[in-house]
């Protein structure tokens, strides 16, 4: 059996097709702007785009018709307390970096489609690597992470968020209190443990 040609539908085609395409490129570049006012609204990373890393980044996720916004930030555990790390990874996330940052309470204020956030520490494992030319080593790296913080529109909503309170747990130095206005906490401890 022989299927009939379809040639006088190509004409209608490059127009859907067209269509399409611009869409998706137009979802993305809007995806790629809304990460970037997010990352300026937290004030999370304050070294110029040129001297962060490749792994330094903001984007965002879809997952069954919800938005994320996903933090990933460069942070040494090299002379570093572990729980101090924790302890920036819960207020920056909720009061936002520096004090020209702001928190998760205002971003989801200011950004009605972000579902929830992350934040993602990660430090890096250097080594090397064979080059393309006979004899070459390149230096290489590779993120490890080791500290994840999600908090989402939903349970900061049904939190009892206060300012003063979040400030009084860090100047108490009792941070792992700040646990309860998060979804969900991930770090890896032994390698922490093992790296600080």
């Amino acid at each position: 059996m022989v299927l009939p040609r379809l040639w006088y539908f190509r004409p209608m085609l490059r127009p859907i097709l067209f269509v399409g395409l611009l869409i998706s490129i137009l979802s993305v570049e809007a995806h790629a702007d809304v990460a970037s006012d997010i990352q300026d609204h937290f004030n999370i990373f304050i070294i110029n785009k040129d001297r962060r890393t490749p792994a330094d980044r903001t984007i965002i996720r879809e997952e069954k018709g919800k938005n994320t916004a996903v933090m990933y930030y460069w942070r040494n555990l090299d002379k570093r307390n572990p729980a101090d790390v924790v302890c920036d990874g819960y207020t920056w996330i909720l009061k936002g970096r520096t004090r020209y940052g702001k928190g998760a309470k205002q971003a989801f204020a200011k950004f009605d489609k972000i579902d929830a956030i992350e934040l993602h520490f990660f430090d890096l494992q250097f080594g090397t690597k064979r080059g393309s030319k006979k004899g070459e080593i390149l230096p290489s790296y590779k993120p490890k992470e080791y500290f994840q913080a999600v908090i989402s529109k939903e349970d900061l909503q049904k939190a009892n968020y206060r300012e003063a309170w979040i400030d009084q747990q860090v100047r108490d130095q009792k941070c792992e209190n700040l646990s309860q206005l998060f979804t969900r906490i991930w770090f890896d401890k032994e390698y922490m443990r093992k790296n600080s």
